[in-house]
């Protein structure tokens, strides 16, 4: 959890440093006995040498995080395999199979075989609706997010249920959805739209279905 250690000889004390505050202490005494304060610097410099390997669950999300920004979409599915096999948190594997579907959807821009696509957008499908099964009061904040994105692979592959997920995308009221909502919006009517154009599929519908 810490960035790096530090040793004051002055009071001997070792500290605990995190996003450059102390976040604590402990007292030489309880770490080290009758050592030279030159000991006590290496020690420190061991700790923060440890600090620098280790990575907590929120560090390896930024990283997965940045990977997808910069469109490395391959090596973030990968870094999203391994964080899976170690979160127990219903929270955590909610959002993170939410993430899942979303990086496997956007890297569909990068085949051009219709299969493949459809093939990876399952996939994606496959994710989100474990992030649905895994929400509970607590991730309801997710709502929106899962459901956009649950609209935007169905839609790719034709499935016009996607319908369905952008309407669920607009029940929400909270600032931080604002750019789901205009998309989702943006979307449906563009949907709708299509859908009731000359070879729309509520022309089909209307005309094959019975009434």
């Amino acid at each position: 959890e810490f960035d790096k250690v530090t040793y004051n000889p002055e009071d001997k004390r070792f500290y605990f440093i995190k996003d450059e505050e102390n976040v604590g202490w402990l007292s030489r005494s309880c770490m080290i006995k009758k050592e030279s304060p030159e000991t006590c610097f290496s020690f420190a410099k061991i700790l923060t040498d440890i600090c620098s390997y280790y990575k907590n669950d929120a560090d390896k999300l930024n990283e997965i995080l940045d990977l997808e920004a910069n469109g490395s979409f391959k090596e973030a599915l990968s870094g999203i395999d391994e964080l899976l096999k170690t979160i127990t948190s219903r929270y955590k594997l909610c959002y993170l199979y939410c993430i899942q579907g979303r990086v496997l959807f956007c890297s569909t821009t990068q085949f051009k075989d219709e299969d493949k696509v459809k093939e990876i957008v399952e996939k994606a499908v496959a994710s989100l609706e474990s992030s649905l099964r895994l929400m509970s009061d607590d991730n309801k904040d997710l709502l929106p997010e899962i459901n956009f994105w649950m609209g935007m692979a169905l839609n790719r592959i034709g499935d016009i249920s996607c319908r369905d997920y952008y309407i669920k995308a607009l029940d929400t009221n909270s600032p931080d959805d604002e750019d789901i909502v205009k998309d989702s919006m943006d979307l449906l009517n563009r949907l709708e739209e299509e859908a009731t154009g000359p070879d729309g599929i509520w022309n089909d519908y209307a005309v094959d279905v019975g009434y």
